[in-house]
């Protein structure tokens, strides 16, 4: 008992670290990005043997880590100003992931791939579904996108 709330204390630590709620974090890969809602849900993205994972964590000290099936490293969506950008429909606040590199044969393609996380309070969903195109960023996907991979 003693060593799992050692190593929970030692997870909330790290996890904490260096916040930036709400904003894109994209000169620092190692210190990655963090969003959190009013309900005090964080998400953050890390990196996992050379894929994405996103780990939340509540006020209320519930850490849970997800795999997205995206290749390393991983951001979130972000505006014109470098803003996470979200999209708030039917009491979810909707975040999408990106995931983008260049195709070394085509100088002007990149293959992006896309997963989508949804946040009520601090239930997290992530989709089932992901995209992939090729398209290189920067882009403004339309709402239809940061929904669309949950049906």
């Amino acid at each position: 008992m003693k060593r799992i709330s050692k190593t929970l204390l030692m997870s909330v630590a790290v996890f904490s670290n260096n916040v930036s709620c709400g904003k894109a974090n994209t000169s620092d890969i190692a210190q990655q990005q963090l969003y959190s809602n009013k309900a005090g849900t964080q998400i953050r993205l890390l990196e996992y043997h050379g894929n994405c994972q996103a780990i939340s964590l509540t006020e209320d000290g519930t850490i849970v880590r997800y795999a997205l099936d995206m290749p390393a490293p991983c951001h979130f969506h972000t505006d014109k100003m470098g803003n996470i950008r979200t999209l708030d429909e039917s009491g979810y606040v909707y975040i999408l992931i990106e995931s983008s590199k260049q195709m070394p044969r085509q100088h002007s393609d990149c293959e992006t791939h896309l997963q989508s996380i949804r946040i009520k309070g601090t239930l997290v969903e992530i989709s089932k579904h992901k995209e992939r195109v090729a398209s290189c960023p920067p882009f403004q996907w339309d709402a239809f996108m940061f929904t669309e991979l949950f049906d």
